[in-house]
């Protein structure tokens, strides 16, 4: 059974069409990270430096997909990703919870109709 998303936090639509935010928005949500006035809302509760990480804005895999832009859905990313970087592919789950990372910090939202 899968656990409801908290409250405030993105659940991801994988039929959506994303975008990603502007390179001004980036680095604003990215200084945001580096002073900890933003962190991650887990099913535990919110986590502090959750980002500081793996899933950090300008670590290789989140900046490439970032960089491969938006426009399709979470499945036409992958599947872009993995052409682009055929050297080291991701799998749909990992690649997925880096997306899913993008989506809370705001680099990636969601196209609503």
């Amino acid at each position: 059974m899968n656990p409801l998303p908290l409250p405030n936090t993105p659940k991801q639509n994988f039929k959506a069409i994303y975008v990603m935010s502007t390179p001004e928005e980036r680095v604003e949500i990215i200084n945001r990270i580096k002073n900890g006035s933003i962190n991650t809302n887990v099913q535990t509760g919110i986590k502090a430096k959750w980002w500081s990480n793996k899933h950090h804005p300008e670590e290789d895999i989140p900046k490439n997909i970032y960089l491969i832009g938006g426009g399709v859905t979470l499945m036409e990313l992958h599947g872009r990703y993995n052409v682009k970087y055929a050297r080291t592919p991701l799998d749909w789950h990992a690649f997925s919870g880096y997306t899913r990372e993008l989506i809370m910090q705001g680099i990636m939202r969601e196209v609503k109709p």
